[in-house]
Formats: C-alpha cells, structure tokens, sequence
C-alpha cells in the first residue's frame, strides 16, 4: 500500500457481502447434524478454507483468521508430504458449556496446539485445537451492531470510536481516576513535542521547546519498536531543521501515521523518543534526563498510540485486513441436538496473544503500556482499546469491566487494578509479579534496565504507601530477607552483561533475562539472619 493510500482514511469499503457460507459451513448448522463432545466433524483442509475464504465464505474467513501463520505453514507442508490426508486434516467441534456455546477449531498433523483450548480427549483421538470462535444467540450478542466493510484497520469510523473511548474515559471511569493518583505521574513536559496543528494542510511538523508551556498540556505519546536501528532519529546534526520544520513525508512510515492519526484527533503536539530526544549528545546528559522522566511523560499523555504489530518504525500503524476474519457471522441453526436458533459466530472479545507482539516484548514498551491512563493499540485487524478500567476493541466497543482486565486484560494493567483492590497483605506479591514480569523484558542497552524500570518503581511505591527509600535496585528494603531469595527458573544458568554495571549481583537486576520470587516463605520459621544495614 502507498503512502498516499496509507494517509487516506476514509472508510473505503471491500465488495463483500456478510452472512454467506460455503456448502460445507452451512452443513454445520443443519438439522441433521448431531454434536458429541470430543467429535470432530471434517471440513476443509488448509488449502480448500483458503480458497473457500477467497470466495467469500464468512465462516470459513473467521476460521482462518484463527490459525496461526506458523500453524498454515505446517499444514501446507503436511499435505506436500502426504503427512495428512485432505479429507483429515481440520475438525470442527461445537459443545455447549456455561450457557454458551464454543466453536472449537482442530488439526491433525504437525501443528502447534494452541495451550489456552487445550483439549486431551481430542488429543487423544489425533486432534489438536489450534483455535476457537464463540457463538451466542442473537438476543445475547454483545458484539458491535454495525458491521463495517472498511480495509483498514483504522479508519474515520475507528477515529471516531477512540475519540468516544477517550470522552468515556475522561468523563465517567471512576476506576481510571482512582489509579491515575498513584501512577508515576510528576507534573512535567517533556523537553520537546512536535506541533503537528498544520501537517493537514502543509504537510510538515515543527519540533518546539515546552519551556514556556502550561504544564497540563495535551499531547499524544507513541510506543513503537526500534527494530535495531530507527529509520529517522533526532541528532545534533538535524536539530536545527526540525525546529525549523521538516516534510512529514521523510519520516518513516510508523511516525507519517501518528502524525495523521493525531491530527484526526485534533490535538496539537506529538511525542515520539527519536524525535523528540536527541539521540547522540557528547555526554549523554540529555537522553539519561529525558530516561528519568519517560514514565511521567507516557502517565501525562492525553492518549498513547501503540504500534504493536509493527518490527521497526517502517512498519507502521494502519493494515489491511478482510472485514470477514473480523466481524461476526450470523447464521440460521436447525439443530435438534441443541436449541435452535439465531447465531452470532464471532471472534473471542479480547485480542489474541499473537495481535500484541513484538511491541509486547521490550522493557521499555512494559513501562509505557502500564502507566499511559489511555492506550490504542494497532493490532493487525483492529484496534483494541486499554484503560484502567475498559479493554475494548471495535467488535466489542463496549468491552468488560474491570473485573475481566483482572483476569484476561494485558498483563501490565491487570496487576496495577489488582494492586489497589487488594488488602494490604497482598501487595508485596503483586509487587513481585510485576517485577518478574518485567525481568521477563527484552532490552538493547542492558545499561537501561532499571532506569526502564524507574516509573513503575514509583507507582509501585506509591500504591504501598512505601517511602521512596524503601526502593533499592530493583528489591523493597521492608521484605528484603525474602526478596534476597529470588532466583534464575528452572536450570537455567545466571547471566550477566559483561563489561558494564547494572546493579550488585544480590540484585535480580544484575540479570540478563528473567527470574522468580519463592512462591511462599513459611510464616513459622524464623530468620537466621538480620538486616543491619541498608
């Protein structure tokens, strides 16, 4: 797709037509079809669904949409070498538990089970669940009412949407406001934000000063991955024509659709790292600075814009997607084996684990997801919605409640909800899930692992009611005997950046990869050791 394609977001729509199936989906819902649990009806093989979802098979698209691209690859070389036969190689089950009804989707062969529908009778009869779509009744559907035929995952509807994401938020989440009073947040700008107020209409961006802004400015943040190295970054060098005022059209293509995406949000200013901070200062003096306060400036954010599907800044934030594999497919069941009816058959409501990488994976990425109060993601089909207190998306604009963030939202998010529901007893064990999560984290530069680590450490200490001095290299001085007993998983063996220092080597900090907290310390023992010193 162009660049001029790309910055056209009107709502261009697809020739499609929802609701039609293929003659081997509509046999699914017929009158004779009897379900047994653990049965699995034979449909296409990967081939034969491809071609069946090509000629507009609603079903067959939102199948496909659940296989994952190493799962396709696998089945594809199974049939080339006679692995599995055609007629074999995908299952269709469909049962009925906690009045509703699942869609389970299976493979034989070579495929990657997918772990979160495990099913050990189906494996045992040579079936792996490689996916799985819900099905309501048309009088229970909770998905959007309004089925979009739109290419992109992002479009005028969807800017629409966000912006009435953002009033909710503002407006009436209570839980949003409750958690915002301990985020990390200092009432600080960042150094530099772009003005972007006339990229509209002449197609550049100027890099101002906020030194004489209020402090409560609004400005938009984007969380987006490096990919190695950045395609366009801030220098010494080109300072001066960024002040002066750049084409967005030399930026790369992540950064030209922030830009697009912020103006549509009508807000003036942006902040990106690369542009924003210069990146090769002779002593570094301003990137450690503008580091100590990333957590401030993503918790101040008005909205934080995350390209989370995308490699590298090139990769950007709006995709092409089939409106099939996407919104729901309501269909006529005549079953006698269960309750006929009207059917919705739809995607699960949160997004897949796959739909959150690679941006999931660094540490810095952790901190930004946690402590922005409002986060859009750009997933490859759509574009779900986190606060603390909503995760949506444009299928299920209305998403949960906090409840559900607690059990099935990002991780980050669920733990800092958690953190304050809980009693005070609980809070050192959620301290330490977020640790571990993070350790997990992958970094560039090991150098910045605490100092990525810096406004999560704050919020943290603030939702402990715990003194700032409680914190010491990544462990919390009131439990410091059982947070000193931390430790590598499994066998794995300890390693450490060489060459450079990131914390002493009782820290879990001093660790290249992640770690784990005892899962409990017995309250009837008693300690050989005391702290006399810290």
């Amino acid at each position: 797709m162009s660049t001029t394609q790309l910055h056209s977001m009107a709502d261009a729509e697809e020739s499609i037509e929802f609701d039609q199936l293929c003659h081997v989906c509509e046999s699914l819902f017929d009158e004779k079809v009897t379900w047994e649990k653990d049965r699995y009806r034979l449909h296409h093989d990967i081939f034969s669904l491809a071609s069946s979802a090509a000629h507009g098979c609603h079903i067959c698209n939102l199948i496909l949409a659940q296989v994952t691209p190493e799962n396709v690859k696998l089945l594809q070389q199974d049939l080339a070498e006679l692995v599995t036969h055609p007629s074999r190689q995908i299952g269709i089950n469909v049962s009925f538990r906690e009045g509703r009804f699942f869609l389970s989707i299976a493979a034989q062969g070579s495929v990657l089970s997918d772990n979160w529908f495990s099913d050990p009778v189906a494996r045992q009869e040579g079936w792996s669940v490689i996916g799985q779509l819900r099905m309501t009744f048309k009088e229970d559907d909770d998905t959007n009412a309004t089925r979009s035929k739109a290419v992109l995952n992002c479009s005028d509807t969807s800017i629409a949407q966000i912006t009435e994401w953002i009033g909710q938020c503002i407006n009436s989440h209570e839980k949003c406001f409750d958690v915002q009073t301990v985020a990390a947040k200092r009432d600080v700008l960042p150094k530099r934000l772009l003005d972007v107020s006339s990229a509209a209409t002449t197609g550049r961006l100027r890099l101002v000063s906020t030194a004489t802004m209020h402090q409560h400015t609004l400005y938009v943040t984007l969380s987006h991955c490096w990919g190695g190295k950045c395609g366009t970054i801030l220098g010494v060098d080109n300072l001066g024509n960024f002040e002066d005022g750049v084409e967005v059209s030399i930026l790369p293509r992540t950064f030209q659709d922030a830009v697009m995406i912020t103006t549509k949000l009508s807000v003036q200013y942006l902040w990106i790292d690369a542009l924003c901070i210069v990146q090769d200062s002779p002593d570094d003096t301003a990137w450690r600075h503008e580091a100590s306060i990333m957590g401030d400036v993503y918790a101040n954010s008005y909205v934080t814009l995350a390209a989370t599907t995308s490699e590298n800044s090139n990769g950007g934030l709006l995709r092409r997607r089939s409106p099939l594999s996407i919104w729901p497919c309501r269909v006529e069941a005549k079953w006698t084996c269960f309750e006929p009816g009207r059917l919705v058959v739809s995607v699960g409501r949160w997004t897949r684990e796959r739909d959150m990488k690679p941006l999931e994976d660094p540490a810095w990425a952790f901190q930004e997801w946690l402590l922005s109060k409002r986060l859009v993601h750009f997933s490859h089909d759509q574009i779900p919605w986190e606060c603390y207190y909503l995760a949506a998306s444009q299928l299920y604009p209305e998403g949960r409640d906090e409840d559900d963030i607690i059990n099935e939202g990002l991780p980050a998010k669920r733990i800092i909800v958690s953190l304050l529901d809980k009693e005070h007893s609980a809070y050192h064990v959620l301290w330490q899930r977020i640790r571990e999560e993070y350790s997990a984290k992958q970094l560039t530069k090991a150098t910045d692992k605490l100092t990525a680590f810096s406004g999560i450490a704050r919020m943290a200490h603030r939702a402990l009611k715990s003194a700032p001095e409680d914190y010491c290299v990544g462990l919390w001085k009131p439990m410091l005997l059982t947070e000193l007993l931390w430790k590598r998983p499994g066998d794995e063996v300890s390693d450490r950046p060489s060459g450079v220092y990131i914390a002493p080597t009782w820290s879990w900090a001093s660790l290249n990869g992640g770690f784990l907290f005892p899962l409990e310390v017995s309250k009837e023992g008693h300690w050989l050791v005391d702290v006399i010193e810290t």
